[in-house]
């Protein structure tokens, strides 16, 4: 390569890459960067070096900073009048039967892994020598953050402008957080850049000024837009969809129908403005993302399904094999991904190719799924039979007071739904879960509920969380609008034999309060219980618990608290004037966790603490363990030493997906299984009937080590229950009525 010229041929990169070493050890490194400092002075620009080369003698290959310069001012002036701008989005307009997108993830200056890649499509005539994209409606996406923790990020960004410059309107450099943000300023790029081209001609020069100029000049999206759907879209974004400044409703011209090849720069307006909002809503079905693998860390080749958000199947993409990411995330390949988009979206694919930077033999397609369904498939079908997802609707807290709760429930099941999709789905359907936050506010379960129906047709919901939500909304499972399989609530409200569109298999409060009570009555003998609990589910708890003592209201302390409140002093007040020794927790976590913080030592030592399932949050077991507090919990899903064959699959997935077990993310997994095994069963069209004519057939059935009994006066199938003594130590309550160990 001549110093200087550029990488303007594949050849030119090839050279380079060959001639400096790909491992390179950093000066120093951490989780969040590593520093090439020793490496930098190497092959930084000399005043020696530029004499020798007019001299005519031969030098090895370096960029120089004139050169840099220039390639990063003309190509910022030309994407400028092209109309890139800062805040904007690409809209490919897709009129062809289909189009291939080949996608990176996050590169982080990984210079000679962009190179591998390249040549690869070289070698599969995607692109020319030049770089020149050769087959038509044919697009290349690096889906931000490619630079930082390599020793090659100025090369890097060189490939890259070449990349653009040669394809101004078919290749598309997305913008992450390092250069949306400039957080490369805080990270090596900018010590990169420091070291190799010298302090005084880097201030004289604007550096900074120059690349925040380009890099505002990257969209912070690239849509694809199918013609007979105008208003949805394939979304690619290094952010997810809760980025805050990238709301489709706000971006202008998106929806605009385009009947040519061309693309479209569409601008994301001021969110206070609602002139711009579109009348009809947006959808993005499928959702292509990067990965941050401190954040979401999987191990896995370079393309991960995650859960899905609203209604979009979501993908992460991540192709960065530094000496960062190769050390502390075993991640070892180069990796780019196919995305074959036709005009039926069931019929799209999502591709990774990835070849391990130790050994390099070739690139293999080490996955094809389903772009929509995530369903593992190995040729691309035209099969225009395909029938439509089913779509089943979840509603609950993503955002607010037991955010967490839902998070694990959400996680639990898509490991299960993901599965089933990747078998084949339920009779050829796949599941399309489309979770919904509600901030466990009722009004806004309800709306939830409202849009489910309106948008997607649906009427499926599965594990839709909290009392007071769901009967925000009870009057459309009662007109049979909805139906609702395993709701996250121990409420008698929803176990009617009137309610035939409800089934639960979780314990209900009654059924926890009897058995909590019954067990500190028995074990400890205390005189006087006080019970904390929500005014909504006021009457399953207040009986249960007097059941267990005869009815003794002598020995009980009520104290109802209103929902989402956090007001313990009252609480502690009337605990300590009415001489109480054992205190029920009847409420979600977040009450728990302040009561443990304001109350004095001595009320907990005095006090046997016990509280109801909702409590099964890391949060709290971390608390207790680490203050030594003893307290029992309810449990409604088993201990993972049970031996279910059911058990053992979630454990397999656990591992396989590199999870977290908690209490709710097993309950989320029992909960779609159970429905998927009932959906399976189910003969002819799946409707509100026939899933209660498959329900009736549950009669002693035993689902993978799971005992299954329908019970219609209880609209139940299931009475499971253990209780939590201490880590590692569980009951197994055998009657779920009395609660009798």
């Amino acid at each position: 390569m001549i110093t200087g010229a550029g990488f303007e041929t594949i050849d030119d990169a090839v050279n380079y890459a060959l001639y400096y070493p790909e491992d390179i050890t950093p000066a120093d490194i951490t989780l969040m960067d590593s520093h090439y400092r020793p490496f930098h002075q190497t092959i930084r620009e000399s005043w020696w070096q530029n004499t020798l080369r007019l001299l005519g003698f031969p030098q090895r290959p370096i960029v120089t900073k004139t050169q840099f310069i220039q390639e990063l001012q003309h190509l910022t002036k030309d994407r400028e009048l092209l109309g890139f701008t800062s805040n904007c989005a690409i809209k490919i307009n897709s009129v062809t039967p289909t189009i291939d997108i080949y996608a990176w993830g996050p590169l982080y200056g990984q210079f000679h892994s962009l190179v591998t890649c390249l040549q690869k499509l070289y070698l599969d005539k995607i692109i020319d020598n030049h770089f020149v994209i050769q087959k038509p409606n044919t697009y290349l996406i690096f889906n931000g953050n490619m630079i930082n923790s390599s020793p090659y990020n100025t090369e890097t960004l060189l490939l890259l402008f070449q990349i653009l410059k040669q394809n101004p309107t078919a290749a598309f450099y997305i913008s992450g957080n390092y250069e949306f943000e400039h957080l490369w300023l805080n990270f090596s790029f900018k010590q990169e850049l420091d070291i190799r081209f010298t302090s005084p001609l880097y201030a004289s020069n604007n550096f900074e000024s120059l690349l925040n100029r380009f890099f505002a000049t990257l969209p912070l999206a690239v849509y694809v837009q199918l013609i007979c759907q105008p208003n949805s879209f394939v979304r690619f974004s290094y952010f997810n969809r809760q980025y805050p400044l990238i709301q489709e409703k706000y971006c202008e011209g998106l929806t605009k129908i385009s009947y040519d090849n061309s693309i479209s720069i569409c601008k994301f307006e001021n969110h206070h403005d609602t002139s711009g909002i579109h009348e009809q809503p947006i959808r993005i079905p499928a959702l292509i993302t990067a990965e941050d693998r401190l954040i979401n860390y999987s191990l896995h080749e370079g393309l991960a399904q995650r859960e899905p958000y609203l209604e979009s199947t979501v993908w992460t993409l991540f192709s960065a094999p530094t000496y960062k990411y190769r050390n502390f995330f075993n991640f070892y390949h180069d990796a780019f991904t196919h995305i074959t988009i036709a005009q039926r979206l069931e019929q799209s694919t999502i591709a990774l190719y990835a070849q391990d930077v130790r050994e390099r033999h070739s690139f293999e397609l080490k996955k094809n799924y389903s772009l929509i369904t995530g369903q593992n498939i190995k040729v691309t079908t035209q099969d225009t039979t395909t029938p439509e997802p089913l779509y089943v609707g979840c509603t609950l807290d993503l955002s607010r007071s037991i955010a967490q709760q839902g998070e694990m429930l959400r996680r639990g099941i898509m490991l299960k739904i993901n599965q089933v999709n990747n078998a084949g789905g339920i009779n050829g359907r796949y599941i399309n879960m489309i979770f919904m936050d509600d901030g466990y506010a009722p009004e806004r379960a309800r709306a939830n509920m409202e849009d489910f129906i309106k948008k997607y047709n649906g009427f499926i919901t599965l594990s839709s969380t909290g009392s007071a939500t769901l009967a925000a909304y009870l009057d459309l499972v009662e007109r049979q609008k909805l139906f609702v399989f395993f709701p996250t609530t121990g409420s008698s409200k929803f176990r009617s034999p009137a309610l035939k569109n409800i089934i639960n298999w979780r314990a209900s409060y009654q059924d926890e309060a009897m058995a909590l009570t019954n067990y500190i009555n028995q074990t400890y003998k205390p005189h006087k219980f006080a019970i904390i609990y929500q005014q909504d589910i006021a009457d399953d708890v207040v009986n249960g618990v007097l059941h267990m003592l005869n009815n003794d209201t002598s020995r009980l302390v009520k104290i109802p608290y209103e929902r989402a409140t956090l007001a313990i002093a009252p609480m502690l007040e009337t605990i300590e004037s009415s001489r109480t020794n054992a205190i029920g927790f009847f409420s979600t976590t977040p009450i728990v966790m302040e009561f443990l913080k304001k109350a004095s030592d001595t009320i907990i030592a005095n006090q046997h603490l016990f509280g109801l399932s909702f409590l099964a949050e890391d949060l709290f077991f971390k608390t207790i363990e680490r203050d030594g507090i003893k307290f029992v919990v309810t449990q409604v899903v088993p201990p993972l030493i049970t031996d279910w064959e059911l058990l053992r699959e979630y454990k397999d997935q656990i591992a396989k997906m590199n999870e977290i077990s908690t209490p709710f993310t097993l309950e989320g997994y029992i909960s779609a299984s159970l429905m998927v095994d009932i959906l399976q069963r189910v003969q002819g069209d799946i409707t509100s009937e026939t899933i209660n004519k498959a329900l009736e057939t549950m009669d002693n059935y035993t689902y993978k080590g799971m005992q299954l009994n329908f019970d219609s006066s209880m609209r139940s199938i299931a009475h499971y229950l253990w209780l939590y003594l201490e880590k590692d130590k569980w009951l197994t309550i055998q009657n779920h009525i009395t609660g009798t160990p």
